[in-house]
């Protein structure tokens, strides 16, 4: 946002606090909203989130969040944004600034990783609360087998070498063709047999009693932590009813999450005993990694979508080069699949 985008910002929170706000600077880091942190008269300090709205993008990121927020603390979740004030027409929220740093992936602990399982915890025991049946589905939440398939099965149909159109991006394009779809049509096969070895109906929904309210994009990058230590959770744009093995999954495999191997196990292993009331939770595990995993690939991916660009351009609200960032997205899915191919037969985590 420009000098005059910001004036324009600054004018309009001074009308609805009433309050005049005496600093207004960008925070940076997001990749699907703008937010920037703004310091009134009175010396309150907001973060304000200006959100990505687009018409092929049904989604609305502004009322999920809210509501999320609205609902934590509204049951006494005091570990995440205290909403202050929203704006539907302008597409923004405030919430409480929070005074902290995103922790260094190479210094979380045994007691951060405790820590987000408890929040996790919480929000497993909040699903009884009367009103949580108001709540959305978390984004893309699949509750069988066969639905996260064809959740992936319409992330490559997004790419343009999978549609009647001209191909896109020449590196891409063999990838998605030569190695990532073949290896994607092997694990469908895998998991269909695994699945039927462990008990598991391909196509059946698990049941309402064992799904889980889930921010959808677990993990250290979405915390800052406080000068005492204490850590808050951040973005909810996703947040809703979800499967928790694919909470599960989406902690180990998450790419911008470059904690310790243990430690991700520690989570896996320790979520699972946790959550020890769903039956056959480590069994689904299993079977939804490599999945996952093929999903993870085709989100790194992202940048090579057209639509999905405009949305990073406006949250990063520059110019910077974007196609230097997408051959680093494009490197980071080779590994990624790399990965998946060498511990799926082994990521095993079943009774």
């Amino acid at each position: 946002m420009n000098a005059n985008g910001l004036t324009l910002l600054k004018r309009h929170l001074t009308d609805i606090l009433s309050d005049r706000i005496v600093d207004l600077s960008p925070v940076y880091g997001g990749r699907n909203s703008r937010v920037y942190h703004a310091i009134c008269e009175n010396r309150l300090a907001l973060a304000v989130k200006v959100y990505f709205r687009d018409p092929k993008d049904k989604r609305n990121r502004l009322a999920t969040e809210w509501a999320a927020c609205t609902f934590m603390r509204d049951h006494h979740v005091a570990s995440v944004p205290l909403p202050v004030f929203k704006d539907e027409e302008k597409g923004m929220a405030a919430y409480a600034f929070i005074d902290g740093e995103k922790p260094d992936p190479r210094k979380i602990k045994v007691e951060d990783v405790d820590a987000l399982i408890r929040f996790l915890k919480s929000l497993e025991g909040l699903k009884y609360k009367k009103n949580a049946g108001q709540l959305p589905l978390a984004s893309e939440a699949g509750f069988s087998i066969e639905e996260m398939v064809g959740i992936i099965d319409r992330r490559f149909k997004r790419f343009p070498c999978f549609r009647d159109e001209a191909a896109g991006e020449p590196d891409v394009d063999d990838f998605l063709k030569r190695e990532l779809r073949p290896f994607y049509e092997e694990i469908k096969v895998w998991c269909r047999k695994t699945a039927e070895r462990s008990g598991i109906d391909f196509s059946e929904k698990i049941a309402t009693a064992d799904r889980t309210l889930s921010p959808s994009d677990v993990g250290f990058h979405n915390v800052l932590r406080s000068p005492n230590g204490r850590l808050t959770f951040l973005d909810f744009e996703y947040f809703g009813w979800d499967d928790p093995a694919k909470v599960i999954v989406d902690f180990y495999l998450h790419p911008a999450m470059d904690i310790r191997k243990e430690l991700r196990h520690y989570f896996v292993e320790t979520m699972i005993s946790a959550y020890d009331h769903i039956h056959g939770l480590g069994e689904r595990v299993t079977v939804c990694y490599p999945l996952l995993g093929i999903k993870w690939c085709l989100i790194l991916l992202n940048e090579f979508i057209p639509s999905d660009n405009e949305r990073r351009r406006f949250a990063l609200g520059n110019g910077m080069e974007n196609r230097a960032i997408a051959l680093r997205q494009l490197n980071k899915a080779r590994k990624m699949v790399h990965f998946i191919k060498t511990t799926y037969k082994e990521f095993g985590y079943g009774g």
